[in-house]
């Protein structure tokens, strides 16, 4: 009997997701078979059916790749600026991001697996990196009493995400006909 190798099912579960993420950036994710993304890494049906049961979970399991995007660019910001600066140059840059690497089309699909409740994944999740990172940055904010300390960080966290995924959702609704980095000069409303 064959032992499971945790490196090489995680280096195989990351080409899969290589190649959907750019065929679904290429094609769009409706316009991608399974078969294609198989026969980008040649691999077989069955192992991709051993990491993901359809191509709606593979979908959300892009969240790990936004988490390092978003990660990058919070590592890439300047630390010595103020928490209010880091919050336009986070939300700008990860706009960036789903402009030039994501587009509508991808993105409006992730919020539809979401909304039909096909994988039970949370892609706005109280574990995700994007949420330590904002809670970290809001955290800096208040001490420095540029926004508000009468509400909880989490709060907070809550209606800044209310309204960049409204941003979102707009932008793809519009079918991503203009500049999401620029639309609203990376302001959030708190």
């Amino acid at each position: 009997m064959r032992k499971k190798d945790p490196e090489n099912e995680k280096l195989q579960r990351e080409a899969i997701l290589t190649a959907a993420w750019k065929l679904f950036y290429k094609q769009g994710y409706e316009r991608t078979s399974i078969q294609e993304i198989i026969d980008e890494i040649g691999a077989s049906k069955g192992r991709f059916y051993y990491y993901y049961s359809s191509k709606a979970e593979l979908l959300n399991s892009l969240y790990i790749l936004f988490d390092e995007k978003y990660l990058e660019v919070y590592n890439n910001l300047n630390k010595d600026l103020c928490g209010d600066d880091k919050m336009i140059l986070l939300q700008k840059g990860i706009f960036r991001f789903l402009e030039e690497e994501v587009g509508w089309e991808m993105l409006k699909n992730l919020y539809l697996t979401q909304l039909e409740g096909k994988t039970g994944i949370d892609f706005w999740a109280s574990f995700r990196v994007y949420r330590s990172i904002m809670r970290e940055i809001i955290e800096q904010a208040v001490a420095e009493n540029t926004v508000r300390a009468d509400l909880p960080v989490e709060e907070i966290i809550d209606c800044v995400i209310v309204v960049q995924r409204g941003q979102l959702i707009d932008w793809c609704l519009k079918k991503g006909n203009y500049v999401l980095s620029g639309k609203y000069n990376g302001r959030v409303l708190i």
